[in-house]
């Protein structure tokens, strides 16, 4: 099954390494192609942030936080912009497993 690391995600999002953050699960070394993936684009603030969430099993709904609080775009720029880093994604993911959400 094809994988991509978190590594390869960050570099993939151009996310530095020290933006990795662990919660209350262990992170995953690696997303599979059969996880899903949520991207939530946080616009409470000045400064935008991105959130990913990594799900290893989507029916019990159990969510781990794989990356957090990443900056996104300069306060003087559209917020729109962190979209751009989903697009980017694509490649890696197969349609169904990427989901993008604002919050």
């Amino acid at each position: 099954m094809p994988r991509l690391t978190v590594q390869g995600l960050l570099a993939a999002l151009e996310i530095p390494m020290h933006a990795i953050t662990r919660s209350r699960s262990k992170m995953p070394p690696e997303v599979h192609f059969g996880s899903t993936l949520i991207f939530e684009l946080h616009n409470r603030s000045s400064h935008p942030y991105l959130k990913v969430l990594y799900v290893d099993d989507l029916e019990s709904g159990h969510f781990i936080n794989v990356v957090h609080d990443i900056p996104v775009c300069s306060p003087a720029e559209d917020q729109m912009c962190s979209f751009e880093r989903f697009r980017k994604l694509a490649k890696y993911c197969p349609k169904g497993e990427l989901y993008c959400r604002e919050k």
